[in-house]
């Protein structure tokens, strides 16, 4: 009875042995587990390579990125604009930047508004076509037909009405669109013939 005693508490400390092993393996694990969580929210980056640059003389400046428009580089010159009778001519339009500037649509107003309506477009110059023809009175939007200018390319503007315009004192507001959404308006006088 005694060996046997001494046998069960031999049992009893190798479960408890156990037990513990157990125990210690579950914590090993459990760390092995989550090694990779703490190495991906860690706030090193535990760089294999790394590289330091020094750099004199050099400013750097903080601030709002500007993305150049087709208008930026739009130029509209009306100084040689004039009126004949149902014409207005001489609006100079020249593409001052490096890429292709595309016009789509022209609003045109005139004061004082007498209910002329203009009745044709054309750009003459460096892609001379008739870019818009119907009926519209001042104010209105003209979806005109696509007018592409080069670097370095210029057109003229000429604009037909049903009615005489000379002898008006007519003061015109022309806005070109552009493909890209962005667009430059001018207000101007022209002079009378």
């Amino acid at each position: 009875m005694v060996k046997e005693r001494k046998n069960r508490g031999h049992k009893i400390v190798k479960k408890a042995k156990t037990i513990k092993m157990n125990a210690k393996i579950k914590v090993i694990l459990v760390l092995i587990l989550l090694a990779p969580l703490v190495y991906l929210f860690s706030s090193s980056t535990f760089s294999y390579f790394s590289d330091v640059e020094t750099s004199t003389g050099n400013t750097f400046t903080a601030g709002t990125w500007y993305v150049p428009t087709q208008a930026d580089d739009l130029d509209v010159d009306t100084s040689s604009s004039f009126i004949s009778a149902r014409k207005l001519h001489n609006v100079n339009v020249s593409n001052v930047g490096e890429s292709n500037i595309t016009l789509i649509k022209l609003e045109i107003a005139w004061t004082p508004d007498k209910g002329e309506e203009v009745t044709k477009v054309w750009a003459i110059g460096q892609t001379p076509a008739k870019l818009w023809e119907g009926n519209a009175s001042s104010g209105s939007t003209l979806d005109i037909e696509d007018c592409t200018l080069e670097p370095s390319g210029a057109n003229r503007f000429e604009f037909l009405f049903d009615s005489n315009m000379e002898n008006e004192s007519k003061e015109f507001t022309i806005e070109f669109i552009m493909g890209d959404g962005s667009s430059k308006a001018v207000t101007f006088a022209p002079k009378e013939t």
